[in-house]
């Protein structure tokens, strides 16, 4: 009896060791799956970053772009400012004790000196 006794105790314990180690084999590969699912996911990551970083260069591209015309589209107003406004208008004599003849020579005379003048400089 004795023997049947240890039969059946060393084959609970079999079974117990074979409970243990399909368990532990179970969790095993759910565990790999995981670490497998993991290193996809990071993958898929590093491709994601990759073509973020690609759409972020080229949005820095366009931005500089954009910059530089902006830049040369100012200059141009200022320049076509600059080239619209021309000379100022002649000031008007501010005395009244001539005649409206004696005005009018004055402004011919300023109005052809101011040629000439621009020419010197």
């Amino acid at each position: 009896m004795e023997v049947i006794f240890a039969l059946v105790a060393a084959s609970a314990v079999a079974l117990v060791a074979l409970g243990i180690a399909l368990t532990s084999r179970g969790q095993t590969q759910m565990a790999h799956q995981r670490a497998t699912s993991a290193v996809q996911d990071a993958a898929e990551a590093r491709a994601s970053l990759a073509t973020l970083e690609a759409r972020i260069d080229a949005v820095e591209a366009q931005f500089v772009s954009a910059r530089e015309e902006l830049a040369q589209t100012r200059q141009e107003l200022a320049e076509a400012r600059a080239a619209q406004e021309g000379p100022p208008p002649l000031p008007l004599a501010r005395t009244s004790s001539g005649n409206l003849d004696d005005l009018r020579q004055r402004l011919r005379a300023e109005q052809q000196r101011s040629p000439e003048d621009e020419e010197e400089t």
